[in-house]
């Protein structure tokens, strides 16, 4: 009579027997289980990854970290083997995401001068972009998103300081302020 242990290495023998001599098969089903399940294994997957999104986290902070000049050779090559490809995709976004870039270059801007504050919104920040984007091609006039008080004068990058005004409107204050209102003092 075997042990439990002796079992337990004869089955373990078989299966990778098993696996070996099926390998092709195994590899046409989970092909075809994929194809015929690929909502349910996109669910599953969503799923898993919002319930464990602080474990997943972690893990890969930890690989990269093992993994760090390793990490940053990998992605030195793909950024040279793939220029146009990069330049192409990164022109494409630009176009597409012409609000979040304008409120991303202002919020740098601003970031220079010290000018956000603890209570700005960059999502309310980036609504006036998107509004701005809207209002321009409604009505096929260049429009600017325009800081009431000016940086230059101790203004805020705060959605609370922020106009949509037209171009000309905009060009013509230039950075006058008249210490109350938003508008510049030739107002």
């Amino acid at each position: 009579m075997l042990s439990i242990e002796e079992k337990k290495a004869k089955r373990a023998a078989y299966d990778k027997q098993w696996v070996q001599d099926n390998k092709a098969k195994r590899a046409a089903y989970q092909k075809q289980y994929k194809l015929d399940n690929r909502e349910r294994i996109r669910e599953r997957d969503k799923k898993y990854k919002l319930d464990n999104r602080e474990k997943i986290l972690k893990k890969e902070r930890q690989r990269y970290h093992e993994n760090k000049e390793k990490e940053q050779k990998r992605c030195r090559q793909y950024a040279r083997n793939n220029k146009k490809k990069r330049a192409q995709y990164y022109k494409q976004y630009s176009q597409d995401n012409k609000a979040k870039k304008s409120a991303r270059q202002a919020k740098r801007r601003a970031l220079k001068r010290k000018a956000i504050l603890p209570s700005s919104c960059l999502k309310a920040i980036q609504l006036f972009y998107e509004e701005r984007n809207q209002i321009s091609n409604i009505l096929g006039i260049q429009m600017h998103v325009d800081h009431k008080r000016p940086l230059s004068k101790g203004g805020a990058h705060h959605q609370d300081n922020l106009q949509v005004i037209t171009w000309c409107e905009n060009l013509s204050k230039g950075s006058s302020w008249d210490g109350v209102s938003g508008k510049g003092i030739d107002d």
